[in-house]
């Protein structure tokens, strides 16, 4: 972590030398007609800078995250977060180029972990290291990312890398310590077609994490880590205190994209992309013998368009789907010459995720700007014998209202929103597993599967300072009441410079 730290300080220094430029107070509102589409674009591109009228400018901020959860929704999650940060990102135009960069480091911890005892359980689930005690999960992470674009021709170019290292580790009996490392490169390249400019955009993904888990008082050193493969099953064989739970994950990912984005006061968005990641767990101490692969496959596919008459204005973004997890489990020879081969494989577990979703941006005469949203999602789990599957599906639909104003010397925002979360279907079949595990996943079923309504609440606000600098500060809160189960909350407060 050492070498992250001093890298993460160089780049920090970097970001403040390239975003020196004079402030546009416009920064300060959110635009979510030019959100639309804009957001998406930018995921997809490494180009989509080059082309907005932001200027350049740079911003340093303090947040700080909080989340409560009555019952856990994920609890290998935790039930609360405890989270601050710090954040530094920059930008810097020319006629013909522009350069972007930032820094953030996180401190924190999560509070009562269970059921997982990895780090980045949303990549590498089911294959996870697990125990059923948890606790409070301590958290480090820096990061940084750089990104550049230019004109060569009739053609715009760009290069983008993007690295994370995340320490996550517990001072409590069973003791995780997980050290990861992420890098994310992209290559785009694009050239102008009827206004619109047409681009092709290629990444590549490696991932790495080390894991292992001890225990300080030896005496008590009875609970099990268990290697789970999907829907409570487990690696029966590799199943130990400590023995067994030094693990490593290796990660390499590629991805393409197709994105057509506007030109001259265009108004039509749209992508297209493909990724496919594969994340194999290895066991240290038993020779790097590979226990299991997880393949990611993910389609998505995007359009936006927005447009104006007199005084009305409308924006429309659509999105749709699809992710493919399948889990293969190697079988390993007895090992009795020290040497762990894999002998065959079998895919014995399969996730398929489907989501819609749309969102707009509606406004008039008057200085409101309404955020109709909507979507679906189908979740399809199951593992192929002893056979079990998990099965749900939710409808989520509502509205966000916001408006902005200026109170004096200082750019005023303010929004609130409510959202409904109706449950359509769910249904369980999990035998054969230890009961403990088996209740565990009865009750994230009924989380799941539970209807709630989420309101939404923020307000910024940003001053001028000097004539280029601006001070800036916001609070975001999501509160969840559920039908069935308890409520949660969620908590984001931030403050910083603009300049």
């Amino acid at each position: 972590m050492r070498r992250s730290a001093l890298i993460f300080l160089l780049a920090f220094v970097a970001t403040l030398c390239y975003g020196q430029g004079v402030v546009d107070r416009s920064l300060a509102y959110k635009d979510e007609f030019k959100l639309i589409g804009s957001n998406k674009a930018i995921s997809y591109s490494a180009l989509s800078f080059l082309n907005d009228s932001l200027p350049s400018a740079s911003k340093v901020q303090l947040i700080y995250n909080l989340r409560e959860e009555s019952q856990a929704y994920l609890p290998q999650e935790g039930d609360g977060l405890r989270q601050g940060e710090f954040k530094a990102d920059s930008r810097r135009k020319w006629e013909k180029s522009a350069v972007r960069g930032g820094v953030s480091y996180q401190r924190g911890y999560k509070k009562n972990v269970c059921w997982n005892t990895s780090s980045d359980f949303e990549l590498l689930y089911p294959y996870v290291l697990a125990d059923s005690i948890g606790g409070k999960l301590q958290k480090e992470q820096y990061a940084f990312y750089g990104a550049w674009a230019g004109q060569v021709g009739e053609w715009t170019i760009g290069a983008e890398g993007n690295y994370r290292a995340l320490h996550e580790y517990r001072d409590v009996d069973p003791r995780p310590r997980n050290i990861s490392s992420e890098v994310k490169l992209r290559l785009s390249a694009a050239r102008p077609f009827h206004s619109y400019l047409a681009g092709i955009n290629l990444s590549y993904l490696k991932y790495h994490q080390s894991q292992s888990v001890s225990f300080y008082d030896r005496s008590g050193a009875n609970t099990m880590e268990m290697h789970f493969t999907g829907l409570g099953t487990t690696f029966a064989r590799f199943t130990s205190p400590t023995s067994n739970s030094s693990t490593r994950y290796k990660g390499h990912g590629f991805e393409a994209a197709l994105l057509m984005q506007p030109l001259d006061g265009k108004k039509l968005y749209a992508g297209l992309s493909y990724s496919l990641t594969n994340f194999r767990r290895h066991l240290i101490n038993q020779n790097e013998v590979p226990i299991t692969d997880l393949l990611v496959q993910e389609v998505s596919a995007f359009s936006a368009y927005s447009w104006q008459k007199n005084a009305f204005k409308a924006a429309l973004e659509g999105e749709l789907s699809y992710e493919l997890r399948q889990g293969t489990e190697n079988i390993i020879d007895n090992g009795k010459t020290g040497i762990y081969e894999k002998l065959a494989d079998l895919t014995m577990y399969k996730n398929r995720v489907i989501s819609l979703d749309v969102k707009s941006a509606l406004s008039g005469r008057l200085p409101l700007t309404f955020s109709p949203k909507l979507g679906a999602k189908v979740f399809l789990s199951e593992y192929v014998y002893p056979q079990k599957y998990m099965d749900f599906s939710y409808l989520y639909a509502g509205s966000g209202v916001s408006t902005n104003r200026e109170i004096g010397k200082a750019v005023c925002r303010f929004e609130a929103g409510a959202y409904y979360l109706a449950n359509l279907h769910s249904d369980l079949k999990i035998e054969d597993i230890d009961a403990v595990i088996a209740q565990a996943y009865t009750d994230m079923l009924n989380k799941f599967s539970d209807s709630c309504l989420r309101l939404d609440l923020s307000a910024s606000a940003t001053r001028q300072i000097k004539r280029d600098i601006a001070a800036f500060a916001a609070i975001d809160i999501k509160y969840y009441t559920f039908i069935e189960t308890k409520s949660s909350v969620l908590l984001g407060i931030s403050t910083g410079l603009l300049f």
